[in-house]
């Protein structure tokens, strides 16, 4: 299986989380890894066969240049299953339900979203004294590699049932 993993990161979180997907993937499969900011145009999302796409929560929204980034690339040649993520610092609110909303505009399906809560500066104002803003949650590297095995389980339960109506 050939993956793509596309990923804007503003404080390096969510970096951080799809190097972490990345390597459990690598190996196993054949895995590209790229920051959009970074996107080189001999990349096709079209030659890929699955997703990974990776921003960080600002305000309750996807990260303006994620939103950016999709808005721009042309509608896919075909149906590609996504798996999206978002790092936040508490709370992720509606944001990966509305970059699932455009992402299915440009025929990037979702079929598994989670969110990652990340140390973060977007409640400090809030809450200062609040401890949780300087930690990642409990167990996310294990949270992180229960999240990509069933996403690999969905993409091969999927596979499995095309090839099956194929006949």
């Amino acid at each position: 299986m050939n993956i793509l993993i596309l990923y804007y990161s503003g404080v390096v979180n969510t970096k951080m989380v799809a190097e972490k997907i990345f390597d459990l993937l690598h190996g196993l499969h054949e895995v590209t890894l790229a920051s959009i900011e970074k996107l080189t145009t001999d990349i096709t999302i079209d030659n890929y066969d699955s997703l990974v796409i990776g921003f960080p929560t600002i305000h309750a929204s996807p990260a303006q240049p994620i939103l950016t980034f999709i808005e721009q690339i042309k509608q896919l040649k075909k149906s590609i299953p996504t798996f999206l993520f978002t790092t936040c610092g508490l709370y992720s609110a509606n944001t990966l339900r509305i970059f699932a909303k455009q992402c299915e505009k440009k025929n990037i399906i979702t079929i598994l979203s989670k969110n990652y809560r990340c140390a973060a500066t977007d409640g400090v104002l809030i809450a200062p004294t609040m401890n949780i803003w300087s930690c990642h949650e409990k167990r996310l590297d294990k949270k992180v590699e229960n999240d990509v095995s069933d996403f690999m389980w969905k993409m091969h339960y999927e596979l499995s049932c095309a090839m099956y109506l194929q006949g």
